[in-house]
This record gives C-alpha cells, structure tokens and sequence, in this order.
C-alpha cells in the first residue's frame, strides 16, 4: 500500500491510498476469490482506516487552531 499526503488548496491535504495486487501464478479460482471477496472487503477496510486518519488529523488541527473551514 502507498500513501501519500498531497496537499491541495487553502492550505488543506489530500490523503490518497494506492494499492497494486499481482497474482500472475494464481489459479483462475483464487483470481476470481480475490476479485469477488478479496477486493470489495479491502476497500471496505482501507475506507475505515482512511477515515480515522482524518479524523484524527482534523480533530489534532482543531486542538491546535489549524482549521481552515
């Protein structure tokens, strides 16, 4: 997984997630689990753990007076 923190207008950040999963040897069966079961699971748990990053930061910023809205 990469992550990195862009940063975008007003001074704000944009954390993107990129992930890259090669599986050339895997049988047919395991390419389909992965991309059936494997896959929508990920996402469901990179969003949770991408959202508690935020919120984290952004109540780190209001503690410390950094907000921009």
């Amino acid at each position: 997984m990469d992550l990195r923190a862009l940063p975008v207008e007003d001074g704000a950040t944009r954390l993107v997630s990129r992930n890259r999963i090669a599986t050339p040897q895997a049988s047919a069966f395991t390419r389909l689990f992965n991309l059936l079961i494997m896959e929508p699971g990920s996402l469901v748990m990179e969003r949770k753990m991408l959202l508690g990053i935020k919120d984290q930061a952004e109540r780190l910023a209001r503690q410390r007076g950094l907000t921009g809205a």
